[in-house]
């Protein structure tokens, strides 16, 4: 009777260190889980943050660069977004890789990001969905005009033109000319003509 009694506490306790190990084992691989969640790191450029479309730009900087434009929107402008293409995103994070407080938008079927960049101020990427850029947008004065003002001011003549005080520079990608959007405030109707770095007036499309 005293054999058989030892035996049962025997089993007993070796089934209550066998049920603690497994409870241990869990319970590392739940606490292991967690720590690995927790150090998942991400890259500003797969949508997180406010690099991927949270931060804030002025509003009337969009009314600025696309004034005069035909939205294909109704007139709404930019459209607000945040699914832009992987491509599209890793192609700006490429050409910029420091730019801040990134605000995405859609426009006339082409990506744009509006971002900060230091001296540069606000500007805006354009880029259609394959990830190829477009152009670079920004708001200049125009005394910042290549040249001088006052050879602007022959061509401004010449073209019968009384422009606004400030102009939008457009940059693309593989091409040093930059182009220069114009509006003119002569006319009852506003009107914005194209130049290149020569003063001579080109065509673009948008």
């Amino acid at each position: 009777m005293k054999k058989l009694l030892l035996l049962v506490t025997a089993v007993t306790f070796s089934l209550a260190g066998l049920a603690q190990v497994k409870g241990k084992g869990k319970g590392q691989a739940n606490n292991q889980g967690k720590q690995g969640a927790g150090k998942v790191k991400t890259n500003p450029g797969q949508g997180q943050g406010k690099s991927a479309g949270n931060g804030k730009t002025d509003p009337q900087f969009n009314q600025r660069v696309w004034a005069g434009t035909n939205d294909g929107n109704g007139g709404k402008g930019p459209l607000a977004s945040k699914n832009q293409p992987a491509k599209v995103r890793e192609a700006f994070y490429r050409d910029y890789p420091n730019a801040g407080n990134v605000v995405w938008n859609k426009y006339r079927g082409d990506w744009t990001a509006t971002f900060g960049s230091g001296m540069f101020g606000s500007r805006t990427a354009v880029y259609h969905a394959n990830g190829q850029r477009k152009d670079t947008r920004s708001v200049i004065n125009n005394d910042q005009l290549p040249g001088g003002s006052t050879v602007w001011e022959r061509i401004f003549n010449r073209d019968r033109v009384t422009p606004a005080t400030e102009v939008i520079q457009v940059e693309r990608p593989g091409i040093i000319d930059r182009i220069f959007r114009v509006g003119s405030l002569g006319n009852t109707t506003a009107r914005y003509l194209f130049y290149n770095a020569s003063g001579q007036q080109v065509q673009y499309d948008y």
